[in-house]
């Protein structure tokens, strides 16, 4: 049966992976900053909150889904960051990384493909194991 909260964890996931990858490369572009200088940097402000976003977004997450599960999608964030750095910040990718990336997507990939364990908490299915 689809509920409201089945339909919303889809966008919680694109909120976490969205904040979490942000957050990430604007503490990067911040600290190269302030290598550079010393002071304030809206960089790391900004990834800060973008953090705690993250944070909220993930606690959202967790009401709605077992840990266990939840905490192995989260592994997607070492794919996104790393598209992400290689997009925006020119960072390279070597034959290593680009296969630690693969497989890390594949791992992320096969454990939903167990589509009963991704249900929501709170359903039958959720509590079988």
């Amino acid at each position: 049966m689809v509920t409201l909260k089945s339909l919303f964890l889809p966008l919680l996931w694109v909120g976490l992976i969205s904040s979490d990858t942000g957050a990430q490369l604007c503490l990067k572009v911040g600290s190269d900053h302030l290598r550079h200088a010393t002071g304030f940097s809206w960089f790391i402000a900004a990834g800060y909150a973008l953090i705690f976003c993250s944070f909220l977004i993930w606690m959202q997450i967790l009401k709605l889904m077992r840990l266990s599960i939840a905490l192995s999608i989260t592994a997607i964030l070492y794919v996104t960051v790393v598209t992400a750095s290689n997009w925006f910040l020119g960072e390279s990718i070597d034959t290593f990384v680009l296969i630690g990336t693969i497989l890390i997507a594949i791992g992320v990939a096969l454990q939903g493909y167990n589509h009963r364990s991704l249900d929501v908490v709170g359903t039958t299915s959720s509590k079988s194991l």
